[in-house]
């Protein structure tokens, strides 16, 4: 039983919303809020909602998700337009290996890499190991001038000498394969 008051979204336009399961119009506190949505609640009533998860598998269920772990997977590359046979085509051409950094991931679980794709369009582009995917992410969120604040923090605090750099926000890197070394912590 619910202990506190249902709310509504300051973006809410009206009182009553129409569910878009069952079609009926309904008090907008019925509907549960949904920062994504304009209005700021979700499109489906408290009612639907909940009895639409009741019909699904318990994903979340650590024993439902070991045996149907192929079928999991299958799921989340199918929003990238793969199937496991193409992934695993994927992982045999790279190698096993990431695109980016070129290591071998530690298996962990069986399927390491993770599909990079361009969140504009959708396109695929290569297979990731986590950190380069969440480095990728992050620069391409933020824009690519993080990266060269990001090299030139790591200059600034390494004990490399470049040479003079007047200012380490706008002067890019002379020697980026002296920072590359730092980044990995070996030094000549």
């Amino acid at each position: 039983m619910r202990t506190t008051p249902h709310t509504v979204s300051p973006k809410a336009t009206s009182v009553e919303k129409n569910c878009k399961k069952c079609g009926g119009k309904k008090p907008i506190v019925e509907f549960a809020l949904c920062k994504n949505n304009p209005d700021g609640h979700f499109s489906w009533c408290r009612a639907c909602s909940s009895a639409y998860n009741k019909t699904r598998p318990a994903r979340s269920n650590p024993a439902w998700r070991k045996t149907n772990n192929e079928k999991l997977w299958g799921y989340q590359l199918r929003r990238y337009g793969l199937t496991v046979a193409d992934y695993n085509k994927r992982v045999e051409a790279q190698m096993g290996k990431c695109a980016i950094c070129g290591d071998i991931p530690p298996s962990r679980k069986k399927r390491s890499l993770e599909v990079d794709h361009c969140h504009a369009t959708g396109k695929v582009r290569e297979l990731l190991c986590s950190k380069c995917n969440t480095l990728l992410g992050r620069v391409e969120s933020r824009g690519v001038n993080l990266l060269n604040k990001v090299l030139n923090y790591m200059y600034k605090h390494s004990a490399v000498s470049v040479g003079s750099i007047p200012s380490y926000k706008t002067q890019r890197l002379q020697n980026t394969n002296e920072v590359q070394r730092c980044l990995v912590g070996g030094r000549r």
